[in-house]
């Protein structure tokens, strides 16, 4: 039977979260000493499903009868799906569902509270209800949520703050860090599974345009390297992108970790392309602002691919871990309680 919850006092307690392509970070404020992760892969479990076993790297959450296992223990499901490879916000209740699986009890109490600081592609995008995505999402995500995490009943009143697009508090980080330019334009590359976003921000730190490029991310570099006739002989199969794009960011750049079935000797052309695909379309939607434009931020998932190809090129900067790179930026923001 699952716990009965017990009560956090009331306080005001953040909790920032990063829904990213390979990884979903959250960390809570005063209960964590570095972001939780767990694989951004889930299964939906439907009855008659055998379930497996959960735990915080795998966190199993049923809430309004949704039910999904989050994490690695999702690769062992038939009905599995990788954020890498499909547009995140597609499916509100997919989101809230991310979300609560970063909810777990503190100091074994079940029932709080938390100001919720998150991050969207593009929260100003309409909506096909005619608001924004921004308006949408936060509406959701505002409540009393009464769920079960790993069989322990839960109950979470979320009070989100306005969602902040992605990338912009690690783009302003890196400004005030001395790593770009204080003068003129700065660009943003968020390089995630299945997108590529773009910010393009002013001296003042302002953004002035942005953008989002679906199905240019990680996700564009392992089509380019399933259409290889090299690689598909190897395979010998229609290879899976999902598949793909684990063994590219596990570093083994081979199928299901089988040496004979590699990509080693097309990656860095196909690399190449890919990025400076990205890069001519970032610059042809930013075309009116690249003039003043001073320097280069890549963060994301995707962005470490980058990471050598890169080195020392200058007007150009990628964190030291640009997976984390929104989620330490955002936790070092000033608290700001939601209204």
């Amino acid at each position: 039977m699952p716990a009965k919850t017990k009560t956090v006092p009331s306080a005001a307690i953040l909790h920032t979260v990063d829904i990213g392509n390979y990884s979903t970070y959250a960390i809570t404020n005063n209960f964590d000493d570095a972001p939780r992760y767990f694989r951004s892969m889930r299964a939906r479990v439907t009855a008659g499903t055998r379930v497996l076993r959960a735990d915080d790297l795998n966190p199993l959450v049923e809430w309004k009868g949704h039910k999904y296992h989050f994490g690695d223990k999702a690769h062992s499901y038939s009905r599995k799906q990788a954020s890498a490879v499909e547009n995140k916000i597609s499916d509100v209740n997919v989101f809230i569902c991310s979300v609560l699986a970063t909810l777990r009890p503190l100091h074994d109490q079940t029932k709080y509270s938390v100001i919720l600081r998150w991050a969207l592609p593009n929260p100003d995008l309409e909506h096909s209800s005619g608001r924004t995505y921004g308006e949408v999402f936060k509406q959701a995500l505002t409540g009393t949520f009464q769920f079960t995490r790993n069989g322990q009943d839960m109950e979470v009143t979320i009070s989100p703050e306005d969602p902040q697009y992605e990338g912009y508090a690690s783009l302003v980080a890196a400004r005030e860090e001395g790593q770009v330019s204080a003068k003129g334009n700065i660009m943003l590359i968020d390089l995630g599974g299945n997108t590529a976003n773009g910010l393009m921000i002013d001296s003042s730190n302002e953004i002035i345009e942005a953008t989002s490029c679906e199905g240019r991310g990680g996700v564009a570099l392992a089509t380019e390297i399933a259409k290889n006739q090299l690689v598909a002989d190897r395979i010998g199969d229609t290879p899976s992108l999902a598949v793909i794009m684990e063994g590219i960011a596990s570093g083994t750049h081979c199928y299901h970790e089988e040496p004979a079935q590699h990509w080693n000797d097309v990656y860095e052309e196909l690399l190449g392309e890919w990025y400076t695909s990205i890069l001519s379309e970032m610059k042809r939607r930013f075309r009116a602002h690249i003039p003043n434009t001073k320097g280069i931020v890549l963060v994301g998932g995707c962005a470490n691919l980058l990471a050598e190809t890169l080195a020392g090129k200058p007007g150009i900067y990628i964190p030291e871990h640009p997976e984390l790179a929104n989620i330490e930026s955002m936790i070092a923001q000033q608290l700001q309680v939601a209204a």
